[in-house]
Formats: C-alpha cells, structure tokens, sequence
C-alpha cells in the first residue's frame, strides 16, 4: 500500500457508490457493509471525484436518497439526520469515513473509522477483506473528529487506545478492551491525569504499555499555555480498583515528563514531542528515539 494524498485503494470496485443529500453539494463516499475502502487523504483535503463517478452518482442519486446508505463498509446503516449533519457546509470533508485505528489481529484485520462523527469498529479478513462479525462501538477506541489524534495496539488479547470519548475532545482516555480482562479506563475530567492531550505513540515493553503524548502542563502558573511531552504507563494486567476507589479505573498508572533541552544554564527545551521510534535494541540496552520540537516552531501534528 502505497501513500498518496489522492490514491484510493478499493476492495470491490465496483460496489462503490456516492450518496448525496438533496440540495446538498458535498458526497459521503459509501460501499456495502461487507467491503473495505480505504483513502489515504489527510483530514481537511478534497479528493478529486473522475467524470465516470460524476456520471454514476447521477444514476444512483435518486434510487438512493430515500434509502439507509453503509458508510464505507463498517455495515452502519447512515440515518437521514445523520448524514444532513454530516454535510452540513462547516463539517466539510470531515464528513468522510477516516480510518484511525487499523491494527493485525489474529490474521486479519482490526479497523476503526470516524464514520461520519459515529466512530465504529470491525473486523475483516486479511485476504478478501470482508467483515467478520458485527461492528463494534469506536467509543473511547476511536475519536469522532479525524483532526484528533489516537493511538492504539493490542497485546495479550487486549485492545490498548488513547483516545478522547466524546465529539468536543474533553474527554481523554487511556482505556482497555475487547479482551478478558476487565474494562479499565483512566479517572474522568481530571487535570492531573490528563490536560487536553495530544497523543503521539504506545508500545508494550515487559509486563506494561507505554504511552507516549504531550499535554498543559499543570505544574507551571505562566499566564501562557505551557505544553510538555509525557509518557504514561500502566500494566497489561492491571485488575482495576474497588467499588469505593477507582472503580473500573487504573490503579498502575503513572506519568513522567520527557525532558529534551540544551545542555547548561539556558534552560532551552524541546518540549513538543512529534513521534517516537519502535524499541530499539542499542549497547545492550532497549531504546526509544524521539523526535522533538520547540514551542515556538511551526509544525504540523
């Protein structure tokens, strides 16, 4: 697979099909509910539709206005309400269905997409990509929003994710599912848990999972914001708390700055962490390289 802004890789061509609203000029693309489609276009960006789609979409437009509609294989039937929100001009392209968890599982394939602000989740084989199974809730698994990032992995089982639970982003969690272990999350709208993060990486190393994010920092009282890079960990078998402490809850997590900055008294740090490497075996010792930016440079999540 290939990256490209405005390359489209498609399973089953010809099942594609766009659906729009009446009086509304922006198309949802949409396949049937057992076919995987996946664009690679960044959130924010128009995708280019050819003459023969134009033509097709005319077709089909009247057949299909009145009737529920899958969005982009996830077998979520779109509700009129739906779909009207989802086109509404301020949402734009956001509308599509944008994969943000797409992970191996069992030999084949573990997806969760946006989903026009209604994340879902699926499984599909690793060979025809069809669904296997019925859709999941993307609900603290996947963000509603495509410019929110998320990070997720699985391991023994269990679906490790960074996320934000609701459409505003205020919600940020570290949760665990889909596995035997009991469903775990982290403590809800606390600051000192989380401050509006931004989530970069997660990777399992021994009996834990780390995650890595920068966030406000709490610690400082400058009149500006003050952003920090962080790393979260938590252990795989954590049991969670009882029914008067952190029920349902982390009881292993705990948090550290990353402290990036020139050496001596200039006190000049990197504080904006952009991406990390997978563990690295160097001197005899596990690694991992980051990247990491000023406050002040202009960048690009």
């Amino acid at each position: 697979m290939f990256y490209s802004k405005k390359r489209t890789w498609e399973s089953n061509k010809n099942d594609i099909r766009i659906c729009r609203m009446k009086g509304k000029h922006e198309g949802v693309e949409l396949s049937r509910p057992h076919d995987l489609q996946v664009r690679l276009q960044r959130p924010g960006s128009s995708a280019a539709v050819s003459k023969a789609e134009e033509e097709e979409e005319v077709e089909e437009e009247e057949e299909k206005e009145e009737e529920g509609c899958s969005c982009l294989g996830l077998g979520k039937a779109c509700q009129p309400a739906q779909v009207v929100f989802c086109l509404d001009p301020a949402q734009g392209d956001e509308c599509r269905n944008f994969m943000k968890v797409l992970l191996s599982r069992e030999g084949g394939l573990f997806v969760c997409g946006t989903n026009a602000f209604n994340p879902l989740c699926a499984n599909y084989t690793g060979d025809t990509l069809e669904m296997v199974g019925d859709t999941v809730s993307g609900m603290a698994r996947c963000p509603y929003d495509p410019k929110h990032a998320n990070v997720a992995l699985f391991a023994e089982g269990n679906l490790f994710t960074a996320t934000v639970t609701d459409f505003l982003a205020i919600d940020a969690v570290i949760y665990r599912s889909l596995g035997d272990s009991l469903a775990l999350r982290t403590v809800k709208h606390d600051s000192k848990w989380f401050r509006e993060p931004y989530f970069v990486s997660a990777v399992e190393w021994g009996p834990h999972i780390y995650f890595f994010f920068r966030e406000i920092a709490m610690e400082f009282n400058y009149l500006e914001k003050v952003v920090v890079s962080r790393v979260a960990r938590v252990c795989k078998r954590d049991l969670g708390g009882s029914q008067r402490v952190l029920e349902k809850q982390w009881t292993s997590f705990l948090k550290a700055r990353l402290n990036c900055s020139v050496p001596g008294d200039s006190h000049f740090y990197f504080n904006l962490l952009h991406s990390t490497s997978p563990i690295i075996r160097m001197h005899g010792r596990d690694i991992i390289w980051g990247c990491f930016l000023h406050q002040q440079t202009e960048y690009f999540p």
